[in-house]
């Protein structure tokens, strides 16, 4: 019974697709910080055991939280949900959240303060 079980854990980690390496994310944000998200700061991104240095090149839209309809923003106030671009300083491995919460969830850190500002889910890393 144990090789039996032992045998379908392996087949288990054979069938996993690998992570995406990649600099370059699609992302959904929930902004935490009073400052409000503005196309082009640089924050530090911790994903997973990874710190990177990391862009907000696109804010694509707002979630309009009352409708869940996506509108045009040009920044995104506190408490605010995006869809945004991000571009990385290093390629990082990373999977769209749905597919795996570990390597798909991240966070967004104020550079001088230390603050964080933004919890993400990856939608889809560009390759």
């Amino acid at each position: 019974m144990l090789y039996e079980s032992k045998a379908l854990f392996e087949d288990q980690l054979a069938a996993a697709a690998p992570a995406a390496v990649t600099g370059h994310l699609a992302a959904t944000l929930a902004w935490m910080s009073e400052r409000p998200l503005q196309p082009g700061q640089r924050y530090l991104m911790k994903l997973a055991t990874a710190t990177v240095a990391a862009t907000v090149t696109v804010l694509r839209d707002q979630v309009d939280v009352n409708t869940l309809e996506r509108v045009p923003a040009a920044v995104l106030p506190l408490n605010g949900i995006g869809h945004v671009e991000l571009m990385l300083d290093c390629p990082v491995a990373c999977d769209p959240y749905r597919d795996n919460r570990d390597t798909g969830g991240f966070i967004l850190i104020d550079r001088i303060g230390n603050d964080t500002v933004a919890a993400g889910l990856i939608e889809s890393p560009y390759l």
